[in-house]
């Protein structure tokens, strides 16, 4: 509050010492900016480049607590969580081209995952998922599916027809346009063990292990499929359900980045997980289950 004093001449010179006055002259920008909760400044770094000059940044204070921070370099869109209280964050998007703030917004991190993507926004939990706008934050689309694996080169989700297929709910996986919430294709993938592992061959095709390994284009969902024994079930009376959600996330978000989710409903009798890591040679994929131990190449035959 001194220096923004200062900067607005309501204190007069002779308050400044020498070393504060040079401070204010080398740092211009500093208290610049006042969009609501976020104060942006410039700072330069102790480190010299080929050039000769000093590695500059920029500073960003926010007046609450920040819980995690999201920048696109390429839009140069820089998504904070704040805390709001037990219950909440306030999810800011800010824009460091224009140093404004786009738009807020109130979440209950309690109860969905907050996806960051380049264009998107998706906040999901078991029964819902809502993509917003990053830019602007409009709602795109919502629905009623559960979120459970998020592609953005290719601008595909996955979800499961819980709500739509009742006989059926942990099989018939849908893939989904991030652009529209359309479906796109679907295929059975069962999940009653959960899924393990995602490994990205390439930009657009993953091998999925869950009850099994599963070679997927994201374009079109076709590959093969080696089923496998991968949880085991012990029956037992008056055991209570448990939800179990997993989160894994690939912080490199780039020509094969992706984000999972993994929900599914087990009981404490219900064991999940007894298979290996996925093991990838040059030629060869390495895979245990419950029962065996299996190197299968990229077309999926057993060798």
């Amino acid at each position: 509050m001194f220096l923004i004093k200062v900067r607005n001449g309501l204190l007069k010179p002779q308050f400044l010492n020498g070393f504060i006055y040079i401070f204010m002259l080398l740092a211009e920008n500093i208290f610049a900016q006042h969009l609501d909760t976020i104060q942006y400044s410039h700072f330069s770094t102790d480190i010299r480049l080929s050039n000769n000059e000093f590695l500059k940044g920029i500073s960003l204070n926010c007046k609450k607590n920040v819980l995690h921070a999201s920048y696109d370099s390429i839009s140069e869109l820089l998504t904070i969580q704040t805390n709001y209280n037990e219950k909440n964050i306030e999810l800011i998007v800010y824009d460091l081209k224009t140093k404004k703030l786009l738009w807020k917004k109130v979440v209950n991190f309690k109860k969905n995952e907050i996806v960051i993507l380049n264009k998107y926004i998706l906040l999901s939990n078991k029964d819902k998922t809502i993509c917003y706008n990053k830019l602007d934050g409009s709602e795109i689309w919502h629905s009623r599916r559960e979120l459970m694996y998020v592609n953005q080169k290719n601008e595909v989700a996955f979800s499961y027809y819980t709500h739509f297929d009742k006989s059926n709910p942990d099989k018939l996986i849908e893939a989904i346009s991030l652009s529209d919430g359309k479906k796109i294709w679907t295929r059975n993938i069962d999940r009653y063990y959960g899924w393990n592992e995602i490994k990205n061959i390439n930009d657009s095709t993953i091998l999925l292990s869950a009850s099994g390994l599963h070679f997927i284009n994201l374009k079109n969902g076709k590959g093969w499929d080696y089923d496998a024994l991968t949880g085991e079930t012990i029956p037992h009376t008056n055991s209570p359900l448990i939800n179990a959600a997993v989160f894994a996330s690939n912080m490199a978000f780039g020509l094969m980045g992706g984000y999972t989710v993994f929900y599914f409903t087990h009981t404490e009798d219900l064991y999940w997980d007894l298979c290996s890591n996925i093991v990838i040679s040059e030629k060869q994929i390495y895979y245990a289950s419950k029962q065996t131990i299996t190197s299968i190449d990229f077309n999926g035959n057993v060798i």
